[in-house]
C-alpha cells in the first residue's frame, strides 16, 4: 500500500497543474483527477471480478485543502476497503 502513496505523490509532485484529466492505475484501482470549478473532483474504480461489474465512487478536493495529502487518504480508505 506504501508503494501506491509514494507513487501518487511522486507523480502529483512531477506536475504543478493538475491537467483536465489524469490517470493513475494500481492493483486494480483505476483513479481519475478532473479539474473543477473550485476544486478537483478523484473518481475512484474499481473491478469487482466476483459480482463482475465495476464500483464507482467520487471525491471532491476544494482547492483550500492539500491535494497530495487528501489524494493519500483516498488511496488508503480505498485500499482498505478493497481487503474487506
Amino acid at each position: 500500500m506504501n508503494w501506491v502513496k509514494q507513487k501518487i505523490r511522486k507523480w502529483l509532485g512531477s506536475t504543478n497543474i493538475v491537467r483536465e484529466s489524469d490517470s493513475i492505475n494500481a492493483r486494480g484501482l483505476n483513479f481519475t483527477i478532473y479539474g473543477a470549478r473550485g476544486g478537483k473532483i478523484i473518481e475512484c474504480r474499481r473491478y469487482n471480478q466476483k459480482l463482475d461489474r465495476s464500483d464507482n465512487i467520487l471525491y471532491i478536493i476544494h482547492d483550500n485543502q492539500d491535494l497530495g495529502a487528501e489524494v493519500g487518504k483516498i488511496i488508503t480508505m480505498e485500499a482498505l476497503q478493497g481487503q474487506v
